[in-house]
């Protein structure tokens, strides 16, 4: 099965979803993505230790920053 990255929309929903109380099986239905995507995204890009929840704009800064500090990883490479 191949991967495709969460785009910008779907964190957009994820983001307005999770502050609505839905569960992340529900947030998944919605934007057609496993559950397990969902939690992952939240807890992997979600503020740490801050009182806010997940918005969907620090998602892809926290995920390419962590892709860039990998010791495999090159400028350009992608």
């Amino acid at each position: 099965m191949p991967y495709h990255h969460l785009t910008t929309d779907e964190r957009y929903v994820i983001a307005h979803l999770r502050i609505a109380g839905f569960s992340s099986g529900a947030i998944g239905q919605c934007v057609g993505r496993h559950h397990t995507t969902v939690g992952r995204e939240l807890a992997r890009n979600g503020p740490l230790g801050a009182p806010w929840p997940y918005w969907y704009d620090a998602g892809p800064a926290r995920s390419n920053g962590r892709r860039l500090s990998t010791p495999r990883s090159t400028v350009g490479s992608r």
